[in-house]
């Protein structure tokens, strides 16, 4: 959804940089509100004091990659829509062309 959600925010920042402020914290407030009502739905409270180990440095750099190759995407996201379109235009046509069938039985 970060790429969605960013275009969304750039295209709002361009028309009223208030209510993109607005919307920005409110995006940031429900993914925190999100994960901790996750976390307590499917974990609950931490009775036992279990903690997690720490990450290794070769998970925190897979980590690291997948996080800049996210972030990447949701700042130039050009590429993948342009590899992207000209499936899109053969699925939007799609439906006019099956109309076009149906008409001519």
């Amino acid at each position: 959804n970060f790429v969605g959600e960013f275009l969304v925010l750039l295209g709002a920042f361009r028309v009223s940089i208030l209510w993109t402020v607005i919307a920005a914290l409110g995006l940031i407030t429900a993914v925190v509100y999100a994960l901790v009502l996750v976390q307590k739905t499917f974990h609950g409270e931490n009775t036992h004091g279990w903690r997690l180990a720490e990450c290794t440095p070769r998970e925190g750099a897979s980590l690291g990659a997948m996080a800049a190759i996210v972030v990447w995407l949701g700042l130039h996201p050009q590429p993948v829509i342009d590899t992207a379109r000209a499936s899109m235009s053969a699925l939007a046509s799609l439906p006019a062309a099956q109309a076009q069938q149906a008409s001519l039985r």
